[in-house]
């Protein structure tokens, strides 16, 4: 329509209007609801009607809150009527959308319902309605949502407060989804997949009723991205606290998870100011019973990251380290000996949770990498070196660590100076170039013994000077040699070497051996000893260290090397100079699935070893233990409470048989990892396990850390 047709037709609309019928009149003022706030009891009813329409205008009705204030009935054209129910206490807000041609007007309506009353109430006088404004108002503000928050953690005393809670209402596009990620237990050759979960049970609180989905992924489960596809079961809130719910789990998305490893999606498509909720007591379903599932930061989640959204319990020390418990490496060094875990430049970097734990129980640590040949040494640096010795090194990371430790009154093993495993092949050839090889695989570029010997040398002499000068008297040991055997539990070996001296690892040669023979384990030590006596510390003790240990064939092969490393340099008056201190034993206990771990026979063992070692003149270590547990129900959680009392009962007084031949512990498997998994942490899952820990993944002392406590004298 052309815009001098439309000034016309006003014009004659204005001239006309004193001729107009009343009920036209009435037509063209301006639409409204019957009333724009209501109180309304509980169960009761009230009928909203839309004022001043046209006959033909079409008309939409909605609640923001179906759980408070619901449409039981409703009329789409004209002026309209819906008659609305209060449901329970609360507000919402009623809309009336009405389009008129190409105009469309929200109407609403505020109602507040209260609770029923006993008596009946007065009948509310009839008010006429204010006739309606001259002028146009303002377009209406948005609806804010209400303030709606979860309940937090402090309801859940039962469950020591593991919970995830969400809140929709501050979901900036109302589609995202809380998930819980949850691995298989037992899962390397028991719970090998995922899509043998059929159950699901919960407790959760929600003031409102709701309709949820449940949807599964293999991580980080993005409901409303999955769609139907992914929903695997439902149910309904009943607005009470702590209702109970039990889900069955089927359905194609289940049935095509090929892992350990599943993500359960909460999602309803409902208001998502409705989803409001918190969940506690999760339990996942599979085989003939039920297994915990870990709600905290490590396992929790939602799809969006907005203020307010999720909440769950996050990582906190504050309980272990609690005055009310006597630090773990007081009551060690009351028995005469170190107590410690490893750490990662990360975590001290990142975790000061994590740091307040160690620095308060621990007096010892051990870098799990930083400390290593492969982490310090620099290849282009030692290309361009003008002497051909190793050059450069990479000291920023062990150097962090180092630091925090002299900062916080720790003591470092340092570990560890020749490990064939963490030695870049590169650092045995000529020019420190990468592999060459021939048609067969062998190594063409290899340099001469008299060279390897030099760079070996330089390279000890280096890595022990370096931390000596810039952070005297922080380590307290080295491993000099780790896993330099090849003989199994049992003793045997494919060795040829007759010290049982490892030749090939994962079926590749020992580039050591392959340069130096056996003697490079011998002469490993040489250095180190060389290197602290020309700085004149003799305090630090030189270790072989070694895993299965506990073993009585592999634990005869190590103390005969230890012996000939022993008997290897002579000092000036010719008598045998003592190069190896201490061996140490890894000390993984068990192995494979959880039917091999917390044995008792293994506490027998680790005794019976270091009493062994100790008796043929070595002190002994405790290097890297887990006291390993792969499942986290009720009975198990139980077993590894009892195993640590007693390995730690075992071990409290062992110097008092040794003659303080046992030096240090040290627990590498320290905190529970629930999602440790054996399709993409194999290494790791089978090291550590995901429950082998005296603290939980949020730093909670565990029922062992207390059996740990008794038994090395702790008061509760």
């Amino acid at each position: 329509m052309r815009k001098s047709k439309i000034m016309a037709l006003a014009l004659a609309a204005a001239m006309v209007v004193s001729l107009v019928p009343a009920d036209a009149a009435d037509a063209a003022k301006k639409v409204k609801l019957s009333t724009k706030s209501k109180k309304l009891e509980v169960k009761k009813t009230f009928k909203l009607k839309v004022k001043n329409a046209k006959k033909s205008a079409k008309v939409s009705w909605k609640s923001n809150k179906k759980g408070v204030a619901k449409i039981k009935k409703a009329t789409k054209k004209g002026n309209a009527t819906a008659t609305i129910l209060g449901v329970k206490k609360g507000t919402a807000k009623i809309t009336a959308t009405v389009k008129q041609g190409k105009k469309k007007t929200n109407l609403k309506c505020t109602v507040k319902v209260i609770a029923a009353s006993n008596v009946t109430p007065t009948a509310a006088p009839t008010v006429a309605p204010t006739a309606a404004p001259t002028t146009v108002p303002a377009t209406p503000s948005p609806t804010v949502a209400p303030e709606r928050t979860f309940m937090p953690s402090a309801q859940y005393a039962n469950v020591s407060g593991y919970y995830a809670g969400f809140n929709g209402s501050k979901s900036a596009r109302g589609k995202d989804n809380l998930y819980v990620n949850y691995v298989m237990v037992d899962s390397k050759e028991v719970n090998t997949k995922a899509n043998v979960v059929n159950k699901l049970k919960f407790k959760i609180d929600s003031s409102d009723v709701v309709e949820y989905g449940i949807y599964v992924s293999e991580s980080n489960c993005s409901a409303s991205g999955l769609g139907d596809k992914g929903k695997v079961g439902s149910f309904k809130t009943d607005g009470t606290i702590g209702q109970q719910v039990e889900v069955e789990i089927a359905g194609d998305a289940i049935s095509k998870l090929a892992a350990e490893m599943i993500s359960f999606g909460f999602y309803s498509t409902e208001d998502k100011y409705k989803q409001v909720y918190c969940i506690y007591d999760m339990h996942v379903g599979y085989g003939d019973k039920y297994y915990p599932a870990p709600l905290s930061e490590a396992t929790a989640g939602c799809t969006g990251s907005a203020k307010g959204l999720f909440e769950t319990k996050t990582k906190s020390a504050a309980a272990a380290i609690d005055s009310k418990y006597t630090p773990l490496r007081d009551l060690t060094a009351a028995k005469g000996y170190k107590f410690g875990t490893c750490v990662t430049v990360d975590q001290i970097k990142n975790d000061k949770e994590f740091c307040d734990l160690v620095k308060t129980h621990c007096d010892s640590i051990t870098a799990t990498n930083e400390f290593k040949a492969y982490s310090l040494l620099n290849q282009s640096a030692c290309q361009a070196s003008e002497d051909g010795m190793p050059t450069g090194m990479n000291w920023a990371n062990a150097d962090a660590i180092a630091q925090w430790a002299k900062d916080n009154g720790l003591k470092i093993r340092g570990h560890a100076l020749v490990w064939d495993q963490s030695m870049c092949q590169w650092f045995f050839n000529e020019g420190y170039a990468n592999n060459e090889t021939d048609a067969e695989g062998n190594v063409t570029n290899r340099v001469d013994a008299e060279t390897m010997k030099a760079r070996l040398k330089s390279y000890i002499e280096q890595v022990i000077t370096h931390f000596e000068t810039e952070y005297p008297g922080v380590i307290y040991c080295w491993d000099v040699v780790n896993e330099g055997i090849d003989a199994e539990w049992d003793g045997s070996t494919t060795s040829t070497d007759p010290l049982k001296i490892r030749q090939t690892r994962d079926n590749e040669k020992n580039p050591f051996y392959e340069v130096l023979g056996g003697e490079y384990i011998h002469l490993s030590f040489l250095y180190a000893k060389d290197t602290l006596e020309k700085l004149g510390n003799t305090s630090i003790d030189l270790v072989y260290n070694d895993y299965n240990v506990i073993y009585g064939g592999k634990r005869t092969a190590i103390i005969n090397l230890c012996k000939d490393i022993n008997k290897y340099a002579k000092d000036d008056a010719g008598n045998n100079r003592k190069l190896v201190d201490t061996i140490g034993m890894q000390g993984y206990l068990g192995y494979g699935n959880q039917g091999n771990c917390l044995k008792d026979d293994l506490v027998t063992s680790v005794k019976d070893a270091i009493n062994e070692m100790s008796k043929a003149g070595f002190k002994v270590q405790l290097t890297e233990m887990a006291m390993r547990s792969f499942v986290n129900d009720a009975e198990n959680t139980a077993a590894h409470a009892e195993f640590s009392k007693k390995i730690f009962s075992a071990l409290a007084d062992i110097n008092t048989s040794t003659n303080n031949a046992f030096t240090s512990m040290s627990l590498w498997a320290f905190i529970d990892d629930p999602l440790l998994n054996y399709t993409t942490d194999e290494y790791e899952y089978d090291i550590y396990t995901p429950y082998s820990g005296l603290f939980d993944e949020t730093l909670a002392p565990k029922a062992s850390f207390e059996e740990v406590y008794k038994a090395l004298g702790g008061t509760l």
